[in-house]
């Protein structure tokens, strides 16, 4: 399951973000400390929770997950 939470302009978050792995624009932003896997879609093989982002520069789509790591 994805959730999808409202961050308020006010709110104190570490991030960091993802970029197009093709032309290098900015994708997406991700917390700090998160591993992110990004496959283009024609690699998708099984499924799992992941978000579909399109680039808005070259028009690839691609499949984001991610895993925040425990320290």
């Amino acid at each position: 399951m994805i959730t999808i939470t409202k961050v308020e302009a006010t709110d104190r978050i570490d991030a960091d973000y993802v970029l197009c792995p093709s032309c290098k624009r900015r994708l997406c932003d991700k917390m700090k400390g998160a591993k992110t896997s990004i496959l283009q879609l024609s690699e998708y093989r099984k499924p799992f929770e992941s978000l579909l982002i399109k680039c808005g520069k070259c028009g690839n789509r691609y499949l984001i997950s991610t895993e925040t790591e425990i320290e």
